[in-house]
């Protein structure tokens, strides 16, 4: 029986976008470089208020800014998106955000560095104001961040109590060694007052009303404001500018109880999205390396199956060249000789095509150029004229014709390849996210190791046998009726024939298992990879087995409706070996003609060549007659819950003898 290796949806690795910072040099007041930039784990944190990122065209504008910094997490307020969600954008990111269900006002998300998406371990939200995440950096130093999103003015002080609230829970739940509170706190702080150890003597600007708020909300939670303990000019430190631009405020902020770890707050003028606020990036530095999580972290990488299709004989040619020089061992074991072709075929394709992602262009060079200039207008500090702001709708205008001009083409490109509308669907959609779920016993975890652990143990159960273990094994070791091929002690040959059969009846454009072997690496191979798949295939029929790298799959769970935190919505998909699928596809057509003449007439769902419309007649004409005569009916619908993951496997074996389908088949697919 397989065996299944539970692991989290793949995600696509990568390094950190290179970028460039603010260009600002200054350091702590009253301290010295931190020994531990070079070998600590460094990460750069921000905040900004984006003013919506509730459509296309503003995100897309949002991660091609980020492109020209260095950041790892960036926490959003005034998302205006609906409802909870963790999505994995095409970009590799990962966007997590909470707004209301029932307008699209407010709201506040997480934008997660795919290089730092591994180690995310938690993601909870407390109210539409107030969300938060953890990361494990390795084994005993964790770190959370929360992003708050704070009313304004015109809103009355008990909202602003709640919100303190809101935030004193978030730093009391799932505790962590580190953690940042950043956001948009419509304050003014100012200057330091009465010599507070947790206002530093650099704000900008005179406390107000809710200043005073924050700051007794400071000295009951024992936290810095660490805007303050850095020295800047009073242009560099303001983050929201009042659309007559003589109002400059600093109302955004990155608090925290341990100081020592932020070596730099910057504001960056350069970035800028449209938005009456600036972004605000905090520089920490952690006095240890920085763990990936791998059982999070897939290593596979991204091939483009047309790529290998339009240099078939490139492709070919270079694998039989590969295969040709690679001397083989008499020797060589069933695991061998699959890694070996695992390896030429991965080595063949790396050196056809390139590893990494295309990066998908949405944005033409004419609006580029308005994105570069409104920056350059932004550096001149004419962020408040006319020609700014007639710049900035021009260029959200033509980022929005330019999305919907991409996605006409892909359609029409789509079209002509004769491929359907689906895998425009598929391409465009960003991938959910599972961020909770609830256990057997009905609590609702949001670690995702938790949850991994939750999931194992339910898959686990739902595959278990549920009759009787002594009935089953006396079941399953019933070999008193072996059955072999008639006038044949030796099962028959693997021919050539039946693998290139077998390969066009593999579907293009299919996920790639652990291997990382997709479809089209196989199709287009040759001839000489097609008998060195002969070799492997007759050998694991002789010896009755596999190679153990078949029994590994990676099992990913999509969301069917009802509620998400609940596993019952969930439908598992296994991505196994397309090596494997390859083989069990040959022994499947050998079976197939046995296994239909054993089937009764009556049975005519899921059967080649079979047709439910003479059942359906006859149900309508058995209706016709009891109502002609006035005779009750009675008809049963049965729809079983998980009806093929409940299926006894032993129930299965003994069908197939029932059948009369040869021993060594079934203990080929029994065994593994």
């Amino acid at each position: 029986m397989k065996t299944y290796q539970k692991q989290w949806p793949p995600v696509p690795s990568g390094s950190n976008d290179p970028g460039q910072g603010s260009g600002q040099t200054s350091r702590r007041a009253g301290g010295a470089k931190n020994p531990w930039v070079k070998q600590g784990c460094q990460l750069h944190i921000a905040t900004y208020n984006a003013r919506s990122i509730g459509n296309e065209e503003r995100l897309t504008e949002l991660q091609y800014e980020l492109d020209r910094i260095n950041w790892d997490i960036l926490g959003i307020s005034e998302t205006r998106r609906r409802g909870e969600e963790s999505i994995r954008l095409r970009s590799g990111h990962i966007l997590f955000y909470k707004g209301r269900e029932d307008n699209s006002l407010g709201g506040v998300g997480f934008l997660i560095n795919k290089r730092i998406s591994p180690n995310l371990q938690i993601l909870k939200t407390i109210s539409d104001r107030v969300i938060y995440i953890t990361l494990k950096i390795n084994s005993n130093i964790t770190i959370k961040v929360v992003q708050i999103y704070a009313p304004t003015s015109s809103h009355e002080d008990e909202e602003i109590e709640v919100l303190y609230d809101e935030i004193t829970q978030s730093l009391t739940e799932n505790k962590t060694r580190y953690t940042l509170i950043i956001g948009d706190f419509n304050a003014r702080i100012g200057e330091q007052c009465n010599s507070s150890q947790y206002v530093g003597q650099f704000g900008l600007g005179k406390r107000n009303e809710r200043g005073t708020m924050l700051a007794n909300f400071l000295e009951k939670e024992q936290l810095y404001i660490m805007n303050t303990f850095f020295k800047k000019r009073p242009h560099k430190k303001w983050t929201w500018a009042s659309p007559d631009g003589i109002t400059k405020n600093e109302i955004d902020y990155v608090l925290t109880p341990n100081k020592h770890i932020v070596q730099e707050v910057d504001v960056l003028n350069s970035f800028n999205t449209g938005s009456d606020h600036r972004l605000v990036r905090c520089r920490i530095v952690l006095n240890t390396k920085l763990e990936r999580a791998k059982k999070f972290n897939s290593t596979q990488y991204r091939i483009d199956p047309d790529t290998i299709r339009d240099n078939k004989s490139i492709y070919s040619k270079r694998l039989t060249e590969r295969l040709t020089k690679e001397t083989t061992s008499s020797h060589e074991s069933l695991d061998e000789t699959n890694n070996r072709l695992v390896k030429e075929l991965k080595e063949t394709t790396t050196s056809l095509v390139s590893s990494k992602t295309k990066r998908i262009e949405k944005f033409t060079t004419q609006t580029k150029q308005l994105l570069e200039r409104r920056r350059e207008l932004i550096k001149d500090n004419k962020r408040n004229t006319v020609e700014y702001a007639e710049l900035n709708k021009t260029a959200r205008k033509m980022a929005k014709q330019d999305i919907r001009k991409y996605q006409e083409n892909r359609i029409e490109e789509l079209i002509q390849q004769n491929r359907g509308l689906n895998i425009f669907k598929k391409e465009n959609a960003h991938k959910k996210e599972m961020i909770k779920l609830r256990d057997g016993q009905g609590n609702i975890t949001e670690d995702r190791r938790e949850i991994l652990k939750v999931t194992e143990k339910f898959y686990t159960g739902l595959y278990e046998s549920k009759i009787d273990n002594e009935y089953v094994r006396k079941a399953n070791s019933d070999h008193k009726n072996r059955i072999c091929n008639v006038g044949s002690e030796d099962l028959p040959e693997i021919e050539e024939e039946e693998i290139v059969k077998a390969l066009n009846q593999l579907k293009n454009g299919k996920a790639a298992g652990d291997d990382n072997i997709i479809p089209e690496m196989l199709k287009e191979g040759g001839s000489l990879l097609i008998r060195e798949l002969k070799s492997l295939f007759n050998t694991c029929l002789t010896e009755g087995r596999i190679p153990q790298d078949w029994n590994t799959a990676i099992v990913i769970l999509i969301y069917k409706k009802g509620d998400p935190s609940n596993l019952e919505n969930y439908r598992p998909i296994s991505l196994l070996s397309q090596i494997y699928k390859l083989f069990m596809r040959i022994i499947a057509n050998r079976l197939e003609f046995k296994l239909d003449a054993y089937q009764l007439y009556e049975q005519a769902g899921f059967r080649k060549g079979m047709s439910t419309i003479e059942h359906l007649h006859t149900v309508r004409t058995l209706n016709e007659k009891v109502t002609e005569y006035n005779i009750p009916l009675w008809i049963a619908f049965i729809d079983f819950r998980k009806a093929f993951d409940t299926v006894e496997f032993w129930a299965i074996i003994r069908s197939m003898k029932n059948a009369r389908i040869d021993q060594r088949y079934i203990d080929i697919i029994y065994r593994h």
